[in-house]
């Protein structure tokens, strides 16, 4: 066929390292041929139905493919062999499963393919992170998918909020624009409490960010496969090998407790192996929290300059000595 269609792929694990295998997974769907990636849904974790073992975790993406429905599920299957997938009974423990959940607005039922997938109205850990990318979808025979939710109030099904489609990427001047607006409103609303924060205009944001930021620091951005910008930091090199300032650690509005943060500061601690150090603001209750929860110690408090004058940490990994501005 050479027309796309709309299809939607539940993932599901609960063997090996699952987070890592249904991004690998991810990454395979984004690269089948004749397809784009448009949308990924949370992770959820739910029990095992009808089967034992551990905990799944699901998700369910979306894509357009020009792909016919026995070609997609060819390449869905190769996908799960790829990653070691194997059917010794039933309902099995599973290192990978890639289900066709609807293919544009057709049924189909054949002896190797039926679609709408024959439990998706039964499976609320299909239907959940379906009806997040999608609330208002209808399948074919079943109408609108939400009203099959009540039914399944007994099934347990957890959202972590934890994206899957994380990767990070180079900042160029490209992303200039579109970036430092999204920085700016960003740091308007985290730091509310911080006037010196709230007198900055957009203008002086793009300033601080070209004079100050891009000649000395390293600019990391957090971004989704499908291309939107999460978050970013800006990394700072010291003359001590292997050390480095967090200039700028940002994570987008509504990004928030998603994996973007862990993500960047996890690559910070990879390129500054020998130590890292930042600043926050000492009311900043939730980046505190966060970087403690990442192994950054409080080692100095006392006040950041003019304009903000407000009193702040200073954070180090591992924790350095003495007090650096």
């Amino acid at each position: 066929m050479s027309e796309a269609l709309r299809a939607y792929v539940g993932l599901g694990a609960n063997l090996g390292d699952a987070r890592a295998t249904l991004r690998s997974a991810l990454c395979a769907l984004d690269a089948l041929p004749g397809g784009r990636l448009l949308a990924v849904s949370s992770l959820y974790r739910s029990a095992p139905i009808d089967s034992s073992g551990p905990d799944y975790l699901n998700a369910v993406v979306a894509l357009d493919t020009t792909l016919d429905a026995p070609e997609l599920l060819a390449q869905l299957q190769a996908i799960e062999a790829a990653h070691g997938r194997e059917r010794p009974w039933h309902n099995a423990p599973r290192t990978l499963d890639l289900d066709l959940l609807l293919y544009g607005h057709e049924r189909i039922d054949t002896p190797a393919l039926t679609v709408p997938h024959p439990r998706l109205h039964q499976r609320a850990f299909a239907l959940l992170p379906l009806l997040e990318i999608e609330p208002r979808i209808d399948a074919p025979g079943l109408g609108p998918l939400a009203a099959c939710l009540p039914a399944l109030a007994d099934q347990r099904v957890e959202r972590s909020g934890t994206r899957l489609d994380l990767r990070l990427r180079a900042f160029a001047d490209a992303d200039f624009d579109a970036v430092v607006e999204r920085w700016h409103a960003c740091n308007r609303n985290a730091y509310s409490y911080v006037a010196g924060h709230q007198r900055h205009t957009l203008a002086d944001a793009r300033t601080f960010f070209r004079e100050r930021l891009m000649p000395s620091a390293e600019i990391t951005l957090a971004c989704s496969l499908v291309g939107q910008t999460l978050g970013l930091i800006a990394l700072e090199p010291e003359a001590q090998p292997g050390r480095g300032w967090v200039r700028q650690l940002a994570v987008f509005d509504g990004e928030q407790r998603r994996g973007v943060g862990s993500l960047l500061v996890e690559h910070a601690k990879a390129r500054c192996p020998a130590g890292l150090r930042l600043y926050t603001f000492a009311r900043n209750a939730p980046a505190r929290a966060f970087y403690a929860g990442h192994g950054f110690e409080a080692i100095a408090f006392g006040t950041s300059p003019a304009p903000e004058s407000e009193p702040d940490v200073l954070y180090g990994w591992p924790a350095p000595t003495g007090e650096l501005r």
